[in-house]
């Protein structure tokens, strides 16, 4: 498990395209136009192919198991490039995520023709008059098995008839330069090979994305298509004596049997493009005086050995005239250094330590392909995603793009914090709430409904490409303190006194079993979906939050119509404040579930307190053994401000069941005699009730689902105590954090028959005030203290006093549960 904020629980630590019509011919079907061939021009005859390192110079670094390939010989003049078709059986588990397939790099490399079907899948999707005509952008992050692949590209490409294909130098294209290249020559799409923040290296992931002419990730609508094809593809088509050399800048040129015009691969520099584009929505000569003048600002960037190294070099240090020195980890590596190039504040913690001196005004960190981001402060003030890309637009005429084309629109992923819709709310700026995915932003884009938008999972961007984009936030915010000549901690303090502030943290709980996390999303679904569950009320601290609306996240577009459904489950309260429960797409083998909370505060004195003081006492325990995850009965999240029994220390004489009822749980299966007739509000629906105990607002649903049975006798005095309850030192393997309301522990050992339990089930309910006895709990019930009509004669005296209790409030600390990769 591993966090991805800076803040925990509700109250804790501080996140569509139009598509090209689509062919769905099989490959078999491809088109071929006939014609004279031609020979390779002399100008190609002088080339010596060669297949350049990864690394850029400099590196001698050399990852175990990477075999480099050298290339044969470009085909003798007049002899053409042969065109085979291959027959393959289709895998079933070819369905594109949010962004792309990804899988273990064994995946690709030992599941024959695993890369070949679903390259020729993306391919077979377009028209085959589009092929011949159009150009394809290919690039990648640098990652383990990356040239292999664009090998896999060129070839498959050039036999499926399309005229051009444009790569970065030694195969390097960030994620946002591939979008801007697409947009920039209009290219029909682009391939990128990247498995985005996942690890790399022999062992690590790998991924082939599919970008379409807008330079957005593929809508749903296209990467379906794909999906389809990949299960009934029974061969591809590819040219396997054809190999290029993408060391060197320029294109090469290639014949093909029944080709009537060569095939071309271009090759070119990775940054230029991108930088070009750059200078025009961002003012360089002010970001140069704020990185190179007299009282520059001290800055630190960590491109993580991924892809965006080049560009930080190109554009900061050698063109904004930032020392060289600040940039550290720019050299592309297969396997990212050993590391793992997610920008948060685990994975980047070299930055971390190194902003923590003070040395450093201003430091930023990149994942792999680029297309996210990380900013801090001096001292590593942490500046949340969801804060990030609402303090942007809070401040977005400082950047000229938007001076000059205005802002027509606010978007932000479903998960991501409100804190965007509070800007958006007092700049009256129209605010789109999408899936995840920024796929979803594409249309709103092309619809000129969108200019900035971004996810709590460290993306931000705008409208001036199709993807996320890391750098470009980094410049964004440059530009914000170049115009108001303060720091980041001040520009975010002044935000939050503006507009309040959203506390949020995301928890991640990873390669689970799939059907596991479905059922739990099933048997969640089917309590929120109770109408007795809206209106409930919780307590935490000194506040009391009501559910206002519980759903699982349904999104129609408003340009083309579509609907996206089963995005998330929502539980919003009226203040704002949310628990969301969500499958991820993006992991590379088994289900992700992510949880997210977000809760807004605008008294002033809070929004300034440390995020890591206002975590939540009690935590949701998950159970997970790799191979499934439970759920216990879904039922009682609807009666979740009952404690559960063995967290109560009811008076002595509910304690002794008649001995009818030993055999379940004695503080819970069975109630105890003296509170078989409860009050009124014990059997009804939650409602304010003024001193009645807490095991008496929402019994278990198993203390309601038997019937009760008479008593004859008068119940025993109690000689022991119940067993003390202790938070779990050994929490379970996967632990969600929602507050208040959720826990999980075994139930305590009792002398008595007990029905066995093989293990803790997923979910048990249990307020914060569970380790706890309420102050009211000291003393009997008050309708425990008279016989009720059942009983004959009165109860018997107690015989002492219950056991004094040292913190008698409704809240009592508990230590976070232990996690795997805490984020944050």
């Amino acid at each position: 498990m591993r966090c991805r904020s800076s803040c925990c629980g509700i109250l804790g630590v501080s996140a569509r395209l139009t598509p090209r019509l689509c062919s769905l011919s099989l490959p078999g079907s491809a088109h071929s136009v006939p014609g004279s061939a031609h020979s390779l021009s002399p100008a190609l005859l002088t080339l010596s192919p060669r297949l350049c390192s990864l690394s850029l110079p400099g590196s001698a670094r050399s990852v175990p198991g990477s075999a480099r390939l050298t290339p044969p010989p470009p085909p003798p003049p007049g002899v053409m490039v042969q065109i085979v078709r291959v027959q393959t059986k289709p895998y079933p588990d070819q369905k594109p995520g949010t962004s792309g397939l990804r899988k273990r790099v064994s995946v690709f490399q030992n599941s024959p023709h695993y890369a070949q079907n679903f390259i020729q899948s993306i391919l077979s999707c377009t028209e085959p008059e589009a092929r011949q005509e159009g150009v394809l952008v290919v690039g990648g992050d640098g990652r383990f098995y990356m040239k292999e692949a664009i090998q896999l590209i060129i070839q498959i490409a050039a036999a499926n008839g399309i005229g051009r294909l444009v790569i970065g130098q030694n195969g390097i294209l960030s994620t946002p330069a591939v979008s801007c290249i697409i947009r920039k020559i209009k290219a029909i799409g682009g391939i990128i090979l990247t498995a985005s923040h996942n690890p790399g290296g022999p062992n690590g992931d790998f991924g082939i994305k599919f970008n379409t002419s807008n330079g957005g990730p593929a809508p749903e609508a296209v990467t379906d298509k794909i999906y389809q094809i990949s299960k009934t593809i029974e061969e591809y088509a590819i040219c396997p004596d054809l190999k290029v050399d993408l060391g060197t800048i320029g294109k090469q040129q290639f014949d093909l049997e029944n080709k009537f015009k060569p095939f071309t691969v271009e090759i070119v520099d990775c940054v230029e493009a991108y930088a070009n584009m750059l200078r025009n929505i961002f003012d360089f000569s002010a970001l140069k005086e704020l990185l190179s003048g007299q009282n520059r600002l001290k800055i630190r960037i960590d491109a993580m050995h991924g892809v965006v190294g080049p560009y930080v070099k190109k554009i900061l240090c050698e063109e904004l005239g930032a020392p060289a020195n600040s940039a550290i980890n720019c050299i592309p590596l297969e396997d990212f250094g050993g590391h793992h190039p997610d920008p948060n504040l685990t994975y980047a913690s070299e930055l971390v330590d190194t902003m923590k001196t003070g040395e450093h005004d201003f430091g930023a960190a990149f994942d792999g392909d680029g297309d996210r981001n990380m900013i801090l402060g001096k001292k590593a003030f942490f500046v949340n995603p969801s804060d990030s890309v609402a303090v942007i637009a809070a401040n977005i005429f400082s950047i000229p793009y938007f001076q000059q084309t205005g802002v027509r629109g606010l978007a932000r992923s479903m998960p991501t914090s409100g804190a965007l819709d509070r800007v958006a709310k007092v700049t009256k700026i129209a605010l789109y709430e999408t899936p995840t995915g920024w796929k979803f932003f594409g249309n709103l884009m092309d619809a000129n409904k969108l200019s900035l938008c971004g996810e709590e999972s460290f993306g931000t961007g705008s409208d001036h490409i199709r993807e996320k984009d890391g750098l470009w936030a980094v410049l964004a915010w440059m530009s914000i303190i170049a115009v108001r000549k303060q720091s980041v901690e001040d520009i975010l303090n002044d935000h939050w006194q503006k507009y309040g502030r959203n506390f949020f943290t995301r928890y991640d709980y990873e390669e689970v079993s799939s059907d596991g996390a479905n059922q739990m999303m099933k048997d969640l679904e089917a309590v929120m979906f109770d109408r007795s569950f809206i209106g409930q009320l919780l307590a935490f601290g000194d506040k009391v939050y009501t559910v206002e609306k519980a759903d699982n996240f349904e999104y129609s577009d408003p340009v083309d119509g579509s609907i996206s459904r089963n995005q998330g489950l929502r539980l919003i309260f009226t203040d704002g404040s949310r628990i969301i429960f969500r499958l991820s797409g993006t992991g590379s083998a088994g289900a992700t579930v992510r949880l997210y909370i977000d809760s807004y505060e605008k008294d002033a004195p809070k929004i300034y307190e440390d995020p890591q003081v206002r975590k939540p006492s009690h935590w949701i325990n998950v159970w997970a053994d790799g191979k499934r995850v439970s759920v216990s009965p879904a039922r009682f999240l609807s009666r979740f401000l009952s404690p559960p029994p063995s967290c109560l220390s009811p008076p002595p004489s509910c304690l002794s069941p008649p001995p009818s009822c030993l055999s379940p749980p004695p503080s819970c299966l069975s109630p105890p005699p003296s509170c078989l007739s409860p009050p009124p509000s014990c059997l009804s629906p939650l409602r304010p009730v003024s001193r009645a105990p807490p095991s008496c607002l929402s019994p278990p649903p198993s203390c309601l689902s038997r019937p009760l049975r008479p008593v004859s006798r008068p119940l025993r005095p109690v000689s022991r105590p119940l067993p003390s309850v202790s938070p779990s030192s050994s929490p379970s393997p996967l632990s969600l954090a929602p507050p208040f309301f959720l826990c999980l522990s075994p139930l305590p050992s009792v002398s008595r028959p007990v029905p066995s339990v093989s293990r803790p089930s997923l979910l048990s309910l249990a307020p914060p005030f569970c380790l706890s006895p309420p102050p009211f709990c000291l003393s009997p019930p008050p309708f425990c203290l008279s016989p009720p009509p059942s009983v004959s004669r009165p109860l018997p005296s107690v015989s002492r006093p219950l056991p004094s209790v040292s913190r008698p409030s409704l809240l009592s600390s508990a230590p976070l549960p232990s996690v795997s990769r805490p984020s944050f």
